[in-house]
């Protein structure tokens, strides 16, 4: 912890007293040794053998009067390390260190900590670095494990030990699937594709995602409760960690609101939980809370709000909002026209956000519904063998990533036009 929070660090040798420190000087190998009297040998017995330099990640923010140094996210680390195994695989040469491009745009390039053959392929590690922010998951090694497919272009992303499964609506992923959020899986692509293309290599991958001490650390995170299991969360949208951010604790939040709006349930378990006892009322049935009630916690004020439940539905365009929010149970439905009629109606009103979202040209996102699923699927690689879109699939991403919030701030119903209340009013003449 001193080496995540303190300016300096005082080391109280048996006799004498070292100067003020810094936190890299305090616990730099030859100090520790010098502290304890321990030999070379005695030291790496203990801590293992000391790293050799390599690069080191350096971008700063500045809080206040310091300047903080930032990481990179568990989701950079499995890209990297991607990268690493696939271009020990096809060059038979382990790299001396990976880079990549963020989507922040900032590049980061690390040295692995070990890059070596593992049956049928290969696995690279990569240590997380949290930068100076306080996080439990800095210096978790993120494991990749990668294997070639000549036989196919489909790169398959799945999550190993350490790696958590999603057991609760309202995320980035469906339930049951490893918690590798959709930026993540894009990167790790892009980062295979790169070394593919370098190599003149012409078939897919597949890659494993494991994280050495994510079961454990997983418990000491929000996971549990916001609904991954049995590891830590592939995360991070910017490829960057800043440092003393409050963003995670309010993307907390923001998921736990989308589980309560897609399983229809009153979000007061939630606030209960999150101030850490029963200060709201609830129940297990509705019209329990009957009106506002705040609860103030140490750096949010929460407000319960009673909901609203609907009594019947006739109109084809409710009914269809309702299928795409989740209101309507998805296993009644066909996922392929649910998807395909969601992103026609979206596109009519909200064009940019989901060309933004897919990349899409305009001549694209004028494609027919199923064409246009099809190209969105092939631009994610959702491929099966041959080289075929796996639309099931598509469907369920393009369903998945609207309900999690995914496309932008997007509303399905709109106030009237003034034709619409004309002729409203014409009906009510008549």
């Amino acid at each position: 912890m001193a080496q995540k929070i303190a300016d300096a660090v005082v080391c109280v040798f048996p006799h004498s007293v070292s100067g003020a420190l810094t936190p890299q000087e305090a616990f730099a190998p030859e100090n520790i040794r010098a502290l304890y009297s321990l030999t070379k040998e005695q030291y790496e017995a203990v801590f293992g053998p000391e790293k050799p330099a390599g690069p080191k990640f350096e971008h700063y923010v500045r809080s206040g009067q310091k300047l903080l140094r930032c990481g990179y996210t568990t989701g950079t680390c499995a890209a990297l390390g991607a990268a690493g195994a696939a271009r020990l695989l096809l060059t038979g040469h382990a790299p001396e260190s990976v880079a990549l491009r963020t989507p922040k745009g900032i590049v980061v390039e690390v040295a692995p900590l070990y890059c070596r053959p593992a049956g049928a392929g290969a696995e690279c590690a990569i240590e997380k670095d949290g930068g100076d922010d306080v996080d439990v998951t800095t210096g978790l090694p993120v494991i990749a494990a990668v294997e070639l497919l000549p036989d196919t272009t489909e790169i398959r992303i799945s999550g190993g030990k350490g790696v958590g499964r999603v057991t609760k609506a309202g995320l980035d992923q469906p339930v049951g699937e490893a918690a590798i959020n959709h930026v993540p899986r894009q990167m790790i692509a892009e980062a295979l594709q790169r070394e593919a293309e370098s190599a003149c290599y012409t078939g897919g991958f597949a890659v494993t995602i494991s994280i050495e001490g994510g079961e454990e650390v997983a418990k000491r995170t929000f996971n549990p409760h916001i609904g991954v299991e049995g590891g830590l969360s592939v995360l991070g949208t910017s490829g960057i960690v800043e440092p003393m951010s409050q963003q995670a604790i309010l993307d907390t939040i923001q998921l736990e609101m989308n589980q309560a709006a897609l399983l229809s349930v009153s979000p007061t378990p939630f606030i209960n939980t999150f101030a850490g006892s029963a200060r709201a009322k609830a129940a297990d049935r509705p019209g329990v809370t009957k009106g506002k009630q705040w609860v103030s916690t140490e750096k949010f004020d929460l407000l319960d709000m009673p909901g609203v439940l609907w009594k019947k539905f006739d109109s084809k365009t409710i009914a269809s909002n309702l299928a795409f929010i989740g209101s309507i149970k998805d296993d009644i439905l066909d996922v392929e026209e649910l998807a395909m009629n969601l992103l026609d109606e979206v596109r009519r009103n909200y064009p940019d956000l989901v060309a933004q979202r897919y990349k899409l040209d305009a001549e694209t996102l004028a494609l027919p519904p199923y064409e246009l699923l099809e190209a969105i699927g092939r631009k994610r690689g959702l491929l099966v063998r041959g080289g075929e879109v796996n639309t099931e699939r598509c469907a369920i991403m393009l369903v998945d990533e609207f309900r999690a919030c995914k496309w932008g701030r997007i509303s399905l119903e709109r106030p009237p036009q003034r034709d619409d209340l004309a002729d409203f009013a014409e009906e009510d003449d008549e």
